[in-house]
């Protein structure tokens, strides 16, 4: 897939993420990561579609490693990725029963000393106020609006929305009222 084609599928992918978190394959920010290396052709990408929903996806980063994600109701898409992707390696949730039988009726073996990532997560319906070292406070930086260079430039971004609540040091801006 070309890298406009691939950027034109971004959306749908992100999308799809954000609707199985906290339980699919990849994080909408492990895509927007990768999105970075688009312009450099180092990324093939294919999905797959029912109609015009999109069911699953498959993204190659330097022809060996497969990232993926399938919707519960369409696992048997993993197989036609894996079949499409013949990856070398790639990470898979210790908890996808399905999707470690159907990786490992492809070849593919659990290597115990291989790199992994653990998932952290937590409710956010009770969460504490924040606490922030002597020196430093929390401001809000809504409407605050970047001018985009570097990697975020090639996607056709034209801003970038600072996080609320980031740490700044008083020292750093004492003409901002307290």
């Amino acid at each position: 897939m070309g890298s406009q084609k691939l950027l034109a599928e971004l959306e749908p992918i992100l999308g799809l993420a954000q609707e199985l978190w906290p339980d699919g394959e990849c994080t909408y920010s492990q895509i927007a990561w990768w999105a970075a290396n688009i312009p450099h052709g180092e990324t093939e990408v294919r999905v797959w579609r029912d109609g015009n929903r999109l069911v699953g996806w498959g993204w190659v980063t330097g022809g060996t490693e497969l990232e993926f994600d399938v919707r519960p109701s369409h696992y048997h898409v993993l197989d036609q990725i894996l079949e499409w992707a013949q990856p070398l390696e790639l990470l898979v949730r210790s908890d996808n029963e399905d999707a470690i039988a159907r990786i490992e009726a492809h070849g593919l073996v659990h290597d115990p000393d291989a790199a992994w990532i653990r998932l952290n997560a937590r409710s956010l319906e009770q969460v504490d106020d924040p606490r922030v070292p002597d020196g430093y406070r929390l401001r809000t930086v809504e409407g605050t609006r970047l001018a985009v260079s570097g990697r975020g430039a090639p996607l056709g971004l034209s801003a970038l929305a600072v996080p609320r609540g980031r740490l700044c040091p008083r020292a750093i801006d004492p003409g901002v009222p307290r």
